[in-house]
């Protein structure tokens, strides 16, 4: 019984840790790729965007394109409307991307190459 406590005490330290680093924006950092896909994701009442895009070396990124107080962004949805699959672009983004817990890094901002 012990054991069964302590495994869920530690994934809601994991799934807190995740929900804060996402809400306070912190790990700023750039990225340069062009976008392969797009998507909105819609659950429970919430949505987002995912930009799907690959970098120089041939990498996947996923990143995120949702509204954040704490950077004061509020047009997510002109964001994702201006993002054009083919196009490249430099991101600034912001978060971690964790794949367990389906933690992705928020875009701030961007700029066609």
């Amino acid at each position: 019984m012990k054991k069964a406590i302590n495994i869920l005490i530690s994934i809601a330290i994991i799934f807190g840790v995740c929900f804060l680093i996402n809400r306070f924006d912190f790990n700023d950092h750039t990225y340069t790729a062009t976008i392969t896909d797009k998507n909105r994701i819609y659950t429970k009442g919430f949505s987002y965007y995912l930009v799907y895009t690959e970098d120089e070396n041939g990498d996947v990124l996923v990143l995120k394109d949702k509204d954040t107080l704490f950077r004061w962004k509020f047009d997510s949805s002109d964001v994702y409307a201006n993002l054009k699959v083919g196009d490249t672009y430099k991101f600034d983004v912001v978060g971690y991307r964790i794949k367990p817990l389906s933690c992705y890094e928020n875009i701030i901002k961007y700029e066609k190459q």
